[in-house]
């Protein structure tokens, strides 16, 4: 893309302006309906039947533009507006690819994606209307390095290159998602309809993010602010076979001179989901699976947002409110010993019974974005509050009085969150970012089950990320972070019953603990490109991860994992030594990404399957949290390729090898090497109005992962087949997008290595048929 910049002189008096241009191809043709988009404001126009467009009422500065056009290469450039007037002329260069790591202004660094040292991949608007998946996780999967942790078709979370739990950052509005995230059974409270983009950084995130981020992030970026003076709206409708899920959600967006508002509400309900199977086995039992449904895997999710703000030529503020509210069934078998008799399907599939939890995560984010000439200083507020019930019928672990209440466990967490960022342009070529970032933490605990004791947590951290331009064709980023924390673990002490009524003393299930951690983390990476179409990436650093109070003082039965939890007291902070490499190149017909990586742990902390079982009754195996000297590589490929015009064909690949290199085991939760792949026709015709008819047919074929930790079960190889077809009708001026899918197709068997249900040998969901109908509309006022 060729941009090219005048700007007149003026007095300096003048503090506000606009930048106007226009959006042509190679050929010198305009291109109307290109989108341009603002990021440190959130704003966004389309170019009109002239290709011009433009920024009105701007504050002088350095912007950087985000273009893009269905066709060509979306591309991002710096414009810097010293006067009351820039212009500009963006010259597109085509290319047929739309499913590849984009060039987009990176949120965090404010840096272009060809300066960045590590890679970005973006899932945007278009990447999940595309998507029949049964949650937002499993939509990603399509994305090389990125897999679900399953659980059921409801609830699912996300692991970046076999790394998850408390080793991923969600953040959403540049607030990092805080839940009981280190539990395989608890899922992203996040509403999957309210997410348009993505940028999923494989890698180490912790400069920005601090903790939990020393295998990756995912920023939810907000969606942008509707144009000038316009209002628009949203309404999708879903229903899934396999589970009988009927769900939708709807939007509507204003913008009048500058001051916004944007709602949705989203709901879906499904049923017990089928499997391809009549019975399971476990532990040597063969138990039946009553009319090939998983009895109790029901539930529903209830979601509202808001978000209102303004918008002037100093910036950018906002407040954003959302409620997430979930109710999800647990097969009863993960609850205990497998009985066939509770396992007998019952009339109401679509009713959650016992065991079930019900969730309901609250946010309040404040986000604002100060310009100041070449500077700007952005500021988050934030607080959320995660509140936790797993809910079964009252039951002993050995003597003492039946509890009177369904509350098994109860987990009440409140975080309050800040992030403030100071962005200093210092040269042409160099920029520096400065950032500070808290966090206070406290966890509640209730129910008649102990897993995890009342703790409160603060945490903070300085950043600092030096960027320069060594020439036209080399980067260089480099940054530090230390960061202080404190946990204060309060103590449990727990009853000790000699029968049903009498008590002779109290036993103690956690001690009184407290600890403080300080860290370092730092890294430094080239970026090259040596051609119009190659990229070279190179980073190496140094990340932490400090040790989670489940890690230090857990001691109890996590029944949403069947299993016993035992912490440590002593672990210490997780080290990593990283490195990872990119290589791109892309021409007008094809596209490669290739991203190897290494990571060193000398003490990854992680949970163990021990090989004994709990002397509690119904507990399961003891899993301990444990430290160990470990080796983590891998890497992932991607191809994208247009065959034909109406042809296009993407591959991706992904390996992930782990291993406990004090006992020579592997490490457990390592995601299998797996092979995905797509393939797309477009029909070249309009049948009346019916256009842009895609057929679609993808596959995900994963090998069998017998590299497996001590006492963890291994799983087979598998191929899925899913075969769709998406189209758009336009009927009074208002398009409507259909997008009918069938995944698993020939109703395969398998299991998913990172399934919450493969510790019971359970399958994975059967065939599913997908019918989702979008629409939307956008006015503008006269």
């Amino acid at each position: 893309m060729l941009v090219q910049v005048r700007a007149d002189s003026y007095p300096e008096a003048v503090e506000t302006g606009t930048i106007k241009g226009v959006v042509l191809d190679e050929d010198g043709q305009t291109l109307p309906g290109a989108g341009i988009i603002l990021p440190v404001l959130n704003m966004g126009t389309v170019s009109a039947a002239d290709g011009a467009f433009e920024f009105k009422n701007l504050r002088t500065g350095s912007y950087v533009l985000q273009v893009s056009h269905l066709g060509y290469a979306s591309e991002s450039r710096q414009v810097n507006l010293a006067s009351d007037v820039a212009e500009i002329t963006i010259v597109l260069s085509p290319t047929h690819i739309e499913l590849r790591e984009i060039v987009v202004q990176e949120s965090a660094t404010g840096m272009v994606q060809p300066e960045k040292s590590l890679s970005i991949t973006v899932a945007n608007r278009d990447f999940f209307a595309g998507a029949s998946s049964l949650t937002f996780m499993q939509s990603l999967q399509r994305i090389p390095g990125i897999n679900a942790m399953d659980i059921g078709t409801g609830i699912s979370k996300p692991v970046i290159r076999g790394l998850g739990f408390n080793r991923l950052v969600v953040a959403q509005n540049n607030i990092k998602q805080q839940g009981q995230q280190w539990g395989a059974d608890h899922g992203l409270e996040i509403d999957a309809y309210d997410v348009e983009r993505v940028e999923i950084l494989k890698g180490p995130a912790s400069l920005i993010f601090g903790s939990d981020a020393i295998g990756g992030a995912l920023n939810i970026r907000p969606a942008v602010v509707a144009q000038e003076n316009s209002l628009e709206a949203e309404a999708v409708a879903v229903a899934h076979s396999n589970n009988d899920l009927i769900g939708g959600s709807v939007m509507t967006a204003l913008n009048r001179e500058g001051r916004f508002a944007r709602f949705r509400v989203s709901y879906q309900d499904f049923a017990d989901y089928r499997v391809p199977a009549d019975e399971f086995v476990y532990n040597t039992w063969i138990i039946p699976i009553a009319d090939r449904r998983l009895k109790n895997t029901s539930g529903n999710d209830l979601a509202m947002s808001l978000t209102a703000g303004i918008r002037k030529s100093w910036g950018i503020s906002s407040i954003s409110v959302s409620n997430f509210n979930q109710v999800a069934g647990f097969f009863p078998a993960s609850h205990g010993i497998p009985n066939p008799g509770s396992l007998l399907q019952t009339s109401d599939r679509r009713n959650p019974d016992f065991p079930r939890q019900e969730v309901n995560h609250f946010k309040i984010v404040s986000n604002t974005n100060w310009l100041l000439g070449a500077q700007r200083i952005e500021f988050d507020l934030g607080f959320q509050q995660n509140h936790r019930q797993e809910l079964n019928p009252p039951h002993r672990h050995g003597a003492g009085p039946l509890p009177e209440s369904n509350l098994e466990l109860e987990l009440i967490l409140d975080t309050y969150s800040s992030n403030i960022k100071y962005h200093h342009r210092l040269s042409e070529n160099q920029s520096l970012l400065v950032g500070l970032s808290s966090a206070v933490q406290q966890n509640r605990r209730g129910g008649y089950n102990f897993l995890l004791p009342d703790y409160r947590q603060i945490e903070t951290g300085l950043f600092s990320i030096y960027n320069q331009r060594l020439s036209q064709q080399v980067f260089l980023n480099a940054g530090v972070r230390v960061d202080a924390s404190l946990i204060d673990i309060k103590s449990f002490q727990e009853p000790v019953w000699l029968d049903e009524t009498t008590q002779t003393g109290y036993r103690e299930r956690s001690p009184q603990l407290q600890r403080s951690f300080f860290n370092l983390a730092f890294s430094s990476g080239i970026s090259w490109i040596p051609t119009q179409a190659i990229n070279v990436k190179f980073n190496a650093g140094s990340s932490f991860r400090n040790p989670t109070p489940i890690e230090l003082s857990a001691n109890g039965i996590h029944h949403g994992s069947f299993r016993h939890e035992m912490g440590d007291t002593s672990l210490q902070a997780e080290r990593a030594w990283q490195l990872d490499a990119g290589f791109t190149w892309q021409l007008e017909e094809f596209y490669l990404h290739l991203s190897p990586f290494v990571n060193y742990f000398p003490n990854l902390l992680f949970l163990n399957p021990s090989g004994q079982f709990s002397t509690l009754q119904s507990a399961g195996q003891i899993y301990r949290f444990q430290q160990a000297e470990a080796l983590h590589l891998g890497g992932e490929i991607y191809t994208d390729w247009h065959i034909t015009h109406e042809l296009h064909t993407s591959v991706g690949a992904e390996w992930v090898w782990a291993q406990n290199l004090d006992n020579n085991y592997p490490l457990p939760f390592t995601p299998p090497a797996a092979l995905v792949g797509e393939l797309n026709y477009s029909i070249p015709v309009k049948m009346g109005v019916v256009s842009d008819i895609h057929l679609i047919s993808s596959l995900r074929s994963a090998a069998a992962q017998n590299r497996v930790a001590r006492n963890e079960p291994a799983t087979g190889a598998y191929t899925l087949t899913n075969i769709g077809l998406n189209f758009k009708l336009n009927t009074s001026g208002i398009p409507i997008q259909f997008l009918f899918m069938v995944n698993n197709l020939f109703d395969i068997y398998y299991k998913n290595h990172l399934s919450f249900y493969r510790i019971l040998e359970l399958p994975e969901p059967g065939r599913n048929f997908t019918l989702k109908i979008t629409t939307s509309l956008a006015k503008r006022a006269s």
